[in-house]
């Protein structure tokens, strides 16, 4: 996605290279070669018999054929272009919303790895919740073997607590997949070779928060590219719409040519070679005056893509503060959940250390 985004940076860019030829200097060269021979009456010359008494003079009907090399030079330039202008201006604003759009991309891919780092850690704390939860239910079963050897339980007893751990260890089995499952797409988002080894060094940790909703809210409209993007898409369309109005303007260009027209000598046995240099300047001055109405349903498809920008940037706006909400609500919602297990943590301490109290005191078994 980054090599995608530096790839439409040049495009953009050689958009405002594109924009700028249509004022720059135009300077091009040629040379032709041709032989011609034609009919003189063909281009309306037609010689009359100059006197009937004079047999030996005649004038030809037909010339050629000879040969006409042609050697020019030609230099135009446009001097009062507005349209091309806005045009250029256009082009820098889509370049900027081009980097914008990078910087999203950015933005976007700093923000999965994260998701997808925390992923991993998540599955690998799952992971180790049902190794725990192994060790668990092979403590019930050995006590559930102990207590039937003593005749306190049956074997059911030993049966369900042999279920326990195969249930346990079928979760852990889930677990651990997923965990490695993470892995490959946290190596995958990272972009690494996916045969890479990977172990994480963290460890997940809860750490209370408390920011401001509107805080965040303000934030998130600032600091998110998308936004800025969707304003640079609209800004661009805005020097679209000037640079269409701005077709209505006369422009003005000079223009030059030079170079020489040479004759050279004909099969009819002539030895005379003519070469005359020739030239064009002069200026240009076009004011448009109708063209269908295609500027109109220019600007109106314009407007009517600005308007959509506007639509997007508005929903753009709604979404971020969705986000921010829905993500205010996973905090809060986390703190109860870690609250709620801290206090079960508490009372099955509080539990343990009574039942050790007693036990050292006799007054409970094993057992409990």
């Amino acid at each position: 996605r980054l090599q995608l985004a530096a790839e439409a940076e040049k495009e953009a860019a050689s958009h405002i290279k594109q924009a700028r030829a249509a004022t720059a200097l135009q300077l091009d060269a040629g040379i032709a070669d041709r032989v011609l021979r034609f009919d003189l009456r063909a281009i309306g010359i037609d010689i009359p018999e100059v006197s009937p008494f004079v047999a030996n003079v005649e004038f030809p009907n037909v010339v050629g054929p000879f040969t006409v090399l042609d050697s020019r030079v030609r230099a135009a330039k446009s001097i009062l272009n507005r349209p091309a202008a806005r045009q250029v201006q256009a082009a820098r604003e889509a370049l900027e919303s081009v980097k914008t759009q990078s910087k999203a991309v950015v933005n976007q891919i700093t923000a999965e790895t994260a998701r997808a780092y925390l992923a991993a850690l998540r599955a690998r704390s799952e992971a180790d919740l049902a190794a725990e939860n192994i060790k668990m239910a092979e403590g019930r079963l050995s006590l559930a073997n102990e207590r039937r050897r003593q005749g306190i339980v049956t074997g059911r007893d030993v049966r369900r607590a042999d279920l326990d751990i195969g249930e346990a260890r079928g979760t852990s089995l889930a677990a651990e997949s997923a965990y490695q499952s993470a892995l490959i797409r946290l190596v995958d988002i990272t972009g690494l070779r996916l045969d890479t080894p990977v172990e994480l060094t963290d460890h997940a940790e809860y750490r209370d928060e408390n920011p401001s909703l509107d805080e965040a809210i303000q934030t998130g409209l600032h600091s998110r590219t998308e936004l800025e993007a969707s304003a640079r898409e609209t800004e661009t369309l805005r020097l679209r719409e000037q640079s269409i109005a701005a077709q209505s303007f006369p422009t003005f260009g000079v223009f030059a040519d030079a170079g020489a027209v040479t004759v050279a000598p004909t099969p009819t046995g002539d030895t005379t070679v003519i070469a005359t240099p020739t030239y064009t300047a002069g200026f240009e001055f076009r004011m448009p005056i109708l063209d269908g109405h295609r500027r109109a349903a220019q600007r109106e498809e314009v407007e009517s893509q600005i308007r959509e920008a506007n639509i997007r940037q508005i929903a753009a706006r709604r979404q971020i503060e969705v986000q921010v909400r829905l993500a205010f609500e996973s905090l809060r919602s986390a703190a109860r959940q870690v609250r709620a297990a801290e206090q079960e943590r508490s009372l099955a301490q509080a539990d343990s250390a009574e039942m050790r109290a007693l036990y050292d005191a006799g007054e409970a078994s094993g057992v409990e």
